[in-house]
């Protein structure tokens, strides 16, 4: 028997084992129904769970980080991968493993801040799902909404990665024991709570029901002293999904009703509902209007603040209870959040007694004076763990699409003022009027930039949006030198017909110094199609200028400064020297694609997802580095690599071959 098949089975029996015990009246037949229940779930669900290699902790003391490895699950037979979006954090691509040691890689496609939640897209499915057995499994989404405590789940993860030491996920049983509102550590949405073991390096693994489906995404407990396992209601998770792929915002959770708050604390009472939107989720849970919202989840309700900061950190799709009084009776509501752009619709203000007139004749109608405009960045937010606010979407034309912030960005300060929740962003807008410009201190990917952006009115439309400049240019990584040396460019594109080549490094654009792929990107950032820049690129040592005019930029969801890696024919010299594998370039370092188990590197014991970082005493940054090394080799030629594998460092020696 397996070591996976010897694992599920002696799980399975200790259940049948307790289930005897805690209920002896249990018939034996309904025992062994349920045995083989629960060993339908461990076989099925253990093909599509992953293993996903996780970033370094940078010396954490947290004893969740102490694992290198993480979980995921395919939920779709085209290769959708969901896991924990700390698994991804600023990587565009990941190593997968799955059962029986098959190794993968799949690309980033987008990260629900909200459900900390991250979807990823297994590359080269095909040959993946060959070595699987022909197919690639998926597990069902199921509904987390009929969740209660008491109820049986399963976790099925690559704990202590399992899936690298036995070739197969681990399998708990246990049941809920609490849903509700988190509010310690980085997530404070809705959580499920249960007893089944959710262990380091189960982290982002599926939280089943009794039917095999996903009920929830297993998350990092919040706290280090209950020592239970913490999951994401899968409702929650299924919107960030639909949206990611869909490449759509993901969006703050709606309740669909505006509210009247006096007083502040001093106000008991709680908030009187003053309208309710027809359709949304408050409306399908019968609040109405002259209803007093007393409490959300167990907090008390004063002022319309309090209710916007209760529904801030809530994604779509959250399960949420509402206390309020209606007349004399006190009532618990229900409500499933809905998917909006904000998560009150409007504050209303008591109404005012319009004066009487002073006199028997009618007094004239007068037009008020319309409110103040109010100034408005054009972003969709929501708050950072660790201060600062993230970025969720960009209006396109808007005050800070023309600023240069993009989706992902963390908005630090606005002027002096630092941003650190949402409510500090609002309450800094309050004080600048529409036409403003304000400096904006923002942070991208571990760097901070400043900007300056000239703020709309809201309601304003914004400004038309040009078509973003393509210039079609793939720069060769470099390392810790600042250079934007060309590797290849694009068949057709503006770069090409302007004369650049591979090899060329660009030093200037329109009089500017290009220091780097950076400092490339802003300086084109604000180019629109149609526009002309000025080029200048050492070629063979001498300056040389050139003009492109852009084009249309590509589609949405391409990378043009980082093309998709594509597996290289393995390196060879004129004489016939065979390596026996296929290098790729990825990010700068030279990656083993695939290994032939006849060649040379098989016998000398390299793997596939190898990193190559020596030849011949060579340092390497480039497929070309590798070439220069390996181009006067003949076969029975020896080749010392230095090798990096799960990161560990070791020198190993290839004998090189002749050609099968």
């Amino acid at each position: 028997m397996s070591s996976r098949s010897s694992r599920i089975a002696s799980c399975v029996l200790v259940l049948g084992a307790l289930l005897a015990g805690s209920a002896p009246a249990l018939a034996q037949e309904a025992a062994q129904a349920l045995q083989q229940q629960l060993r339908s779930i461990a076989d099925q669900a253990s093909e599509a769970v992953v293993a996903i290699q996780a970033p370094s902790a940078g010396g954490s003391e947290n004893p969740w980080d102490a694992q290198g490895r993480g979980s995921g699950f395919l939920i779709a037979p085209e290769g959708t991968i969901v896991t924990d979006a700390r698994f991804v954090r600023g990587r565009r691509r990941v190593d997968v493993r799955l059962r029986g040691g098959v190794r993968g890689a799949a690309r980033v496609v987008g990260v629900d801040p909200l459900n900390q939640t991250a979807v990823l897209q297994l590359e080269e499915t095909a040959q993946v799902a060959e070595r699987l057995g022909g197919r690639l499994p998926a597990l069902p989404l199921g509904s987390s909404a009929d969740l209660r405590p008491g109820q049986s789940v399963f976790t099925i993860t690559n704990a202590f990665d399992s899936l690298a030491v036995d070739g197969a996920p681990a399998f708990s049983w246990g049941i809920v024991t609490s849903i509700g509102r988190v509010r310690e550590g980085d997530y404070k949405g809705v959580a499920i709570e249960t007893d089944a073991a959710v262990n380091p390096g189960s982290f982002g693994a599926p939280l089943l029901d009794r039917a095999g489906r996903v009920v929830g995404l297993c998350s990092m407990p919040f706290s280090t002293h209950r020592w239970l396992g913490m999951a994401i209601p899968v409702d929650q998770v299924r919107h960030g999904v639909e949206a990611i792929l869909a490449r759509k915002p993901v969006t703050h959770a709606f309740l669909g009703l505006a509210v009247r708050g006096t007083g502040g604390e001093a106000q008991t009472d709680g908030v009187e509902v003053t309208r309710v939107v027809d359709g949304s989720p408050a409306a399908a849970a019968g609040v109405r209007a002259g209803d007093r919202l007393l409490a959300l989840d167990g907090a008390a309700l004063f002022d319309a603040d309090d209710l916007a900061r209760e529904l801030e950190p809530l994604a779509p799709g959250s399960l949420v209870t509402l206390r309020l009084r209606r007349g004399e009776a006190a009532r618990e509501l229900r409500v499933s959040l809905g998917r909006g752009e904000t998560p009150v619709v409007v504050r209303e203000e008591p109404a005012r007694r319009p004066p009487q007139p002073t006199t028997a004749r009618p007094a004239q109608p007068q037009t008020p004076p319309a409110p103040p405009a109010r100034a408005t960045l054009g972003v969709r937010t929501t708050n950072r763990e660790g201060g600062g606010v993230q970025v969720v979407e960009v209006v396109p034309g808007g005050a800070a699409a023309r600023a240069g912030v993009i989706p992902g960005d963390v908005l630090l300060a606005i002027g002096p003022a630092r941003v650190g929740t949402l409510i500090d962003l609002r309450r800094v807008l309050d004080t600048r009027k529409p036409g403003d410009r304000v400096p904006l201190k923002v942070a991208r990917d571990g760097k901070e930039l400043d900007l300056v952006a000239t703020l709309d009115a809201v309601g304003q439309a914004p400004a038309p949006a040009k078509t973003p400049g393509f210039l079609g240019v793939y720069l060769k990584s470099a390392g810790a030198a600042a250079t934007a040396e060309v590797e290849r460019l694009a068949p057709g594109s503006p770069a090409e017909a302007a004369g650049l080549a591979p090899g060329d490094v660009i030093v200037g654009v329109d009089g500017k110094p290009v220091t780097g792929a950076e400092a490339l990107g802003a300086l084109l950032r604000d180019r629109a199609a149609g526009d002309r820049v000025r080029i200048e690129v050492v070629r063979a040592g001498a300056r040389r200028p050139l003009t492109a005019t852009l084009a249309a930029a590509p589609a949405p969801g391409q990378t043009p400064a980082q093309p998709p890696a594509r597996p290289q024919p393995p390196a060879r010299p004129a004489q016939g020297a065979w390596l026996g594998a296929a290098l790729v370039a990825r990010g700068g370092r030279i990656v083993v694609d695939d290994v032939d188990p006849r060649g040379p590197v098989a016998q000398a014991g390299l793997e596939r997802g190898d990193v190559i970082l020596e030849a011949g005493g060579r340092k390497l940054s480039s497929l070309d580095d590798f070439e220069a090394v390996f181009r006067p080799l003949r076969p029975g030629a020896r080749l010392d690599l230095v090798v990096e594998r799960e990161g560990w460092t070791k020198r190993i020696e290839v004998r090189l071959a002749a050609r099968p």
